[in-house]
């Protein structure tokens, strides 16, 4: 290892434990200096051999064993308060502990590790200037594991978290050095990478989530396989926050779950429109049954060869 490099890390450390033990190393010197700052005083004033020439004079006050006791107290106090310190710093030190243990459960997903959309969402915000300033596009891939829910039915919740801890490594190991992975929830997750403007890369890299995620997982004696599909949104076109990413790749991995269980689906425009349109369709459709503006009217369905009825046919 460079000795530069071991320079800088012990420099590091020693930063850090002054930072830990400042407060402690200036009370301590303020004590020594004021401690200093009596004895030279003491000393200046023979103030020694003052008080062995008092206390011989009133021997008869016992000024010795109000002296002994004394300095005994002293030694007593001194101790409980080095022990008090001590688990001041202690409980401090804890409670420093669980504040960043919360913290990092804000940010971070417990069952994984891997940050949590809020995390993206920190990272998408401080890293926006620079994909502008160096004419970069975002992709954001949502990813949604096919089937797991079949494996966890088949050999148990344990054997599913195994098989998403196993999926979060794969992950990591493609996104290592290009971009951030995050768990949004369940069995989807998402990455957040940069590429040069105008490039495919980023097809070429949801391939490869694809094929990573879809290799055979050897979970003990179990083989266990997943699918997935990949929904990808970029940055700036689809949106501008890290929301609005999200929202338009799960748009488009919408369509790619009804397509086979290894598509690739990027987001179109206008299919959120045309979304939003039936959403509006169907908000004004339930308004005006409720509104009795529409009178449905139910025909029933019956099936000949037994003349059973099988399902009815709204007319309104």
């Amino acid at each position: 290892m460079p000795i530069a490099k071991i320079t800088s890390g012990l420099s590091r450390k020693a930063r850090a434990i002054w930072q830990e033990q400042r407060t402690a190393v200036i009370d301590a010197g303020i004590v020594g200096l004021l401690g200093g700052f009596i004895y030279l005083i003491a000393m200046s004033h023979d103030a020694f051999e003052w008080l062995h020439t008092f206390t011989r004079t009133h021997e008869h006050w016992e000024l010795d064993e109000f002296l002994t006791a004394s300095i005994v107290l002293t030694f007593m106090l001194a101790a409980f308060s080095t022990r008090r310190v001590f688990d001041v710093r202690g409980q401090i030190a804890r409670r420093r502990a669980a504040e960043q243990e919360a913290r990092r459960l804000t940010l971070y997903d417990a069952r994984t590790g891997l940050p949590n959309q809020q995390m993206l969402s920190n990272e998408f915000e401080s890293g926006k200037a620079a994909l502008t300033s160096q004419d970069k596009l975002c992709a954001v891939h949502v990813i949604d594991l096919h089937h797991f829910r079949k494996v966890n039915d088949a050999h148990g919740h344990a054997t599913g978290d195994e098989a998403i801890l196993f999926v979060a490594q794969r992950l990591s190991a493609l996104a290592y050095g290009k971009g951030i992975v995050a768990r949004l929830d369940g069995d989807k997750f998402a990455i957040l990478v940069s590429f040069s403007s105008g490039s495919a890369k980023h097809r070429r890299f949801a391939r490869r989530i694809i094929r990573t995620v879809s290799e055979p997982m050897h979970l003990g004696d179990l083989s266990v396989a997943v699918g997935a599909n990949v929904g990808v949104a970029l940055y700036p076109g689809d949106g501008e926050t890290l929301q609005e990413l999200l929202r338009s790749a799960h748009l488009a991995l919408s369509n790619a779950v009804n397509d086979d269980r290894r598509t690739i689906s990027f987001f179109k425009p206008e299919v959120d429109a045309m979304m939003r349109k039936h959403l509006i369709l169907e908000q004004q459709l339930g308004c005006a049954i409720g509104n009795g503006e529409i009178v449905p009217y139910y025909q029933p369905l019956v099936d000949l060869a037994s003349r059973s009825t099988v399902g009815y046919e709204v007319l309104a």
